[in-house]
């Protein structure tokens, strides 16, 4: 986001909607680019002032390592599914997994779950095009899941 930010990607004054967060260029972000400004700013704000984090290293190298595409995308290392991270958090076969989530979420998340078209930026300020992932897994891996998913249903 900071990549696409600094390429220049704000919507100029008085053109759509804007606000008073100017750049600067002079020029202003859009509402949604101010809105995922300010959550980042409290995310990291979150970080420092909880002491939160245990390992600053590894979050550096970490943010070192990503790439970005000339999109100004983030590009990640291609991981393998793995049926060991997949399989054991489903349900046993012939077992539904039923859990109410409001009961078990933090009361500050709650209305956002209760309500999570609310969290929807406007319709038009949707992407034009959706990305979509890719899953990379050996035969081997990908038979066993599938395998374990047909037993429960899920496929």
């Amino acid at each position: 986001m900071l990549n696409y930010l600094a390429g220049g990607m704000t919507a100029r004054r008085g053109v759509g909607k804007a606000t008073a967060a100017a750049d600067l260029r002079g020029r202003v972000l859009a509402e949604s680019r101010r809105r995922a400004c300010e959550h980042l700013v409290t995310r990291i704000l979150w970080y420092l002032e909880e002491d939160n984090v245990d390992d600053w290293a590894k979050i550096y190298n970490d943010a070192k390592l990503r790439k970005m595409s000339y999109q100004g995308e983030a590009v990640s290392v291609r991981r393998n599914l793995e049926w060991q991270k997949v399989i054991p958090p489903w349900p046993e076969v012939g077992k539904a997994a039923v859990l109410p989530i409001l009961d078990s979420l933090d009361p500050s998340l709650r209305s956002v779950y209760a309500d999570p078209h609310a969290c929807l930026l406007p319709r038009e300020e949707w992407p034009k095009e959706v990305h979509r992932s890719r899953v990379y897994s050996t035969q081997e891996n990908w038979d066993l899941i599938a395998q374990a998913g047909l037993e429960r249903g899920i496929f």
